[in-house]
């Protein structure tokens, strides 16, 4: 992924990508995690086109290429014959917000209550496998100092949760 991310980078320098807006000060072009890859871009079919030629060329020298029945392309702020032309010169199909990633969602609004009901669920769960297994009062509340609160701190540090 550091060759990719090197050839990305050089084209950005020779002002042939064009960063996303929400990324172009930390100056933003991919995330990494384990075998899923983030990719951002400006909407326009220049730098749209940077990152298929190199994802092909990635692809040659390293076997890894995207899966297409995978990989999904989302947009915001581009016309449908745009967004058309995307889709056809990566093949890759469309994604709508909310998506949930890492058990997460993804949206690009405010945090509403029903998007916490996997975190409300994920608590209650925990809570109900602990009563079955005859824990005391001290060894359930220290599970809960460091299980739930752990859980509840995670998503509070990637989200403003709604009260």
């Amino acid at each position: 992924m550091e060759d990719f991310s090197g050839m990305v980078e050089i084209a950005t320098n020779r002002g042939l990508f064009n960063y996303y807006w929400r990324c172009n000060k930390a100056k933003t072009t991919l995330l990494c995690f384990a075998d899923d890859l983030l990719l951002f871009s400006k909407g326009d079919l220049q730098s749209v086109s940077i990152l298929h030629h190199y994802l092909s060329k990635f692809g040659s020298m390293s076997g890894l290429v995207p899966n297409p029945a995978k990989s999904q392309v989302f947009t915001c702020g581009v016309t449908s014959e745009v967004q058309g032309r995307m889709i056809e010169m990566l093949g890759f199909a469309v994604g709508t917000l909310s998506v949930r990633y890492l058990g997460v969602p993804l949206i690009s609004s405010r945090l509403e209550k029903s998007d916490c009901q996997t975190l409300c669920n994920r608590i209650l769960a925990r809570i109900k496998s602990w009563v079955n297994n005859y824990l005391s009062y001290a060894g359930r509340l220290q599970l809960i100092k460091s299980v739930l609160i752990a859980i509840q701190a995670y998503w509070s540090s990637l989200f403003m949760l709604p009260k």
